[in-house]
């Protein structure tokens, strides 16, 4: 356990560790408190139940004499100042949880935030790998239960030890022999309870990261395929993926909660049954009854201030040990998200990259897995000319342009831009000049503007009108829209056609003014016409603009001024469309097929 909070003060930042610290310190002194309050109730019952130990008791007697008050009067007092600070006592232990809680929301939240940044710099590789429901569970529920089940259970048990070391000093002070025998009785009680217990609780608390892992890619999955899931009508076989983790973890959080619960039902019997037998003990043993009442309040008070200290403590252990499996699945991430924060706050002024004249490809190779996927690329591309890229499925046209964005690295090669070789001080300045607009973009379930202006750029309506002209949306936002530019299009726009929604991808990869415009299959659910109308507009109104425009539609490439015919990894043929027309036969072959198409 010691090397589980080993990891978890690496992701803990210095303004992290002094509130930690400092909710320590509020333990103790709320622990300290409970001392003081429940100690302050023996003055008060030992005068209650025997007024004449106020002249026979040396200190009740000084104090007395300072009051100057009668003696119902003292006794009275006596009872006002163990009120005060039995009260003083809860608001310090409000305050001493409040702040443990504070703590512990402020943990979630910077933890989770620094997580979800951490991913969002991720290379591209690795999403190519990872689930994408996964990492949203990680930067949610992983990063809970790292707190929820680590961090939190680790301040309250030290803020419960302190109530019950000081409380348990006081009785031994007080009453050593019977004292002894409750830590014994209880101690034994607890480590046995939870000994027994301990690998039921981690056994169980597996179903958890797997419940969130499985859980989100079901859902997803299935709300991805709607349409198919709901023609098919097979939402027995969904359901039934579904239930399987979904029960697991409803029976393992039973089955955490019981343990957790079945301790604190135990030892209330048996506090009641210790108390009764204490105070039958204590009325045969001593001949003046008044002596007892102060004994019995005493330790029934303390007990009940240790008994709940005691079932706290055995549950955060509990808890720690629940929440395993989910902290091991993430505690890796956390710390190099961490790591990530403090070496990118050193690393994020970047240099600048300015494209002015021409951009060199020489001898690019890029693999995936080991296996290549373009071979030996050699290009030049002039600024503000219209690239055409074109040839069949699975011949490297899209990992060309991943690899052209610097989303994937090459294994040979390098590409120049003015002269200058990119390489990862110019990465992000060359990321921010281009814009890409991929076949299926994902479109927020928000308005129009939001979705053109996405990415957090103020609403410049009069841009956003004037760009929707251009991708040839613009009549029918203004003309059978009631909000216009202001309606909302659902979740992945799942209010507009295909076609429609390609045009708002478009224009949002317009909106920026990038110095390079990318256009992976963008418009292959737009009519031909209409996708001639909107190339030219582009052309017409973005003459400064450096275009990478793929297709399948290789009619369409009239347009461009250099066409890249892509085939096994290679560029197999480059030049103008009637070159092309007159010397490949596989690019004609294309020109036939979209005709047929079209």
């Amino acid at each position: 356990m010691l090397s589980k909070y080993s990891q978890v003060t690496k992701i803990l930042t210095d303004k992290n560790k002094k509130m930690a610290l400092y909710a320590i310190f509020l333990s103790s002194v709320s622990g300290l408190f409970d001392l003081i309050g429940v100690s302050s109730i023996l003055p008060f019952l030992s005068a209650l139940s025997n007024p004449e130990i106020i002249d026979s008791n040396r200190y009740f007697n000084y104090f007395y004499n300072l009051t100057n008050l009668e003696k119902n009067g003292f006794i009275i007092l006596l009872g006002i100042f163990s009120l005060v600070a039995i009260v003083l006592n809860q608001l310090l232990r409000l305050y001493s949880n409040w702040y443990i809680l504070y703590l512990s929301e402020n943990l979630l939240f910077e933890k989770s935030r620094d997580l979800y940044f951490y991913y969002l710099v991720r290379p591209y590789k690795y999403f190519l790998k990872e689930n994408t429901a996964h990492i949203v569970q990680k930067c949610t529920n992983y990063v809970n239960a790292t707190v929820a089940g680590y961090m939190t259970p680790f301040l309250l048990i030290i803020a419960q030890s302190f109530t019950t070391i000081f409380l348990l000093s006081f009785l031994i002070f007080y009453q050593p022999i019977l004292t002894l025998s409750l830590v014994i009785l209880l101690g034994l009680f607890y480590v046995i309870v939870f000994g027994k217990l301990k690998k039921k609780i981690t056994s169980i608390g597996k179903a958890t990261p797997n419940f969130f892992k499985q859980s989100s890619k079901e859902i997803t999955d299935t709300f991805e395929t709607y349409k198919e899931f709901k023609l098919q009508q097979n939402k027995k076989y969904f359901i039934k993926k579904f239930e399987k983790p979904a029960e697991k973890y409803k029976n393992s959080n039973i089955i955490i909660n019981l343990i957790q619960q079945l301790p604190a039902l135990t030892i209330e019997v048996f506090a009641y049954s210790l108390i009764l037998i204490l105070s039958l003990f204590l009325y045969f043993k001593l001949e003046n009854f008044s002596e007892i009442i102060p004994i019995i309040g005493v330790i029934s008070l303390s007990m009940r201030r240790i008994m709940p200290a005691a079932q706290g403590i055995y549950t955060q252990f509990s808890q720690i040990k629940f929440y395993k499996a989910s902290f091991d699945k993430i505690i890796n991430d956390l710390i190099k998200s961490i790591n990530f924060k403090n070496k990118f706050s050193v690393l994020k002024n970047k240099n600048n990259i300015n494209f002015k004249k021409i951009i060199k490809l020489e001898n690019i190779s890029v693999s995936y897995e080991k296996k290549p996927i373009i071979k030996n690329i050699n290009l030049k591309i002039l600024k503000n000319k219209f690239l055409g890229i074109t040839g069949t499925s699975g011949n490297g046209k899209t990992t060309f342009l991943d690899f052209f964005c610097g989303l994937l690295k090459q294994k040979t090669g390098k590409l120049l831009i003015d002269g200058v070789e990119l390489d990862e001080k110019y990465l992000a300045s060359w990321q921010n000049s281009i814009s890409y607009a991929p076949q299926k973009g994902y479109l927020t379930n928000n308005t129009i503007a939001e979705n053109v202006c996405y990415g957090g750029s103020k609403i410049n309506l009069k841009k956003v009108k004037k760009i929707c002209r251009i991708v040839e949306i613009s009549k029918f936002i203004e003309k059978e829209l009631k909000d216009k530019y202001y309606t909302k299009i659902g979740e992945d726009g799942v209010r507009l056609s295909g076609g429609q929604s390609q045009r708002v991808v478009l224009a949002r990869a317009l909106y920026t003014n990038p110095e390079v415009l990318i256009l992976d299959e963008a418009t292959n659910a737009i009519d031909s016409f209409t996708e001639k109308k909107i190339l030219k507009n582009i052309k017409k109104e973005f003459k400064k603009i450096t275009i990478l425009f793929v297709t399948h539609r290789a009619n369409t490439l009239s347009f461009t001024d250099k066409i890249l015919f892509f085939k096994n990894g290679k560029i197999q043929s480059e030049g103008t469309y009637s070159k092309l027309v007159r010397g490949n036969r596989d690019f004609n072959k294309l020109i036939k097929l979209a005709k047929n198409q079209a």
